[in-house]
């Protein structure tokens, strides 16, 4: 089994913003990300079996084909929450 999620690019610039305001904080007790794996998470993690992965391809990428840029506002953050979590 594989664990797998579906995420998107963000701009460069929203990258930028987001590693500054990581600097302004970077006392939380918290695993940052770094800057190139910067990304919003659409569809959380899951697990397939390996063969069903390109299937999945296939279909993300008729979707993006099909999808034109976006803009996203947001009210707030949230992190995810795992079991094994520390």
């Amino acid at each position: 089994m594989l664990r797998v999620f579906v995420g998107i690019k963000i701009s460069q610039k929203l990258k930028k913003e987001i590693t500054n305001w990581q600097a302004l904080h970077k006392r939380l007790a918290v695993r940052w990300i770094e800057e190139d794996n910067i990304h919003l998470t659409l569809v959380p993690p899951w697990y397939v079996h390996s063969n069903e992965v390109e299937n999945i391809i296939r279909d993300l990428e008729m979707v993006k084909n099909q999808t034109q840029p976006f803009i996203i506002q947001y009210r707030y953050l949230r992190e995810f929450k795992f079991k094994n979590a520390v």
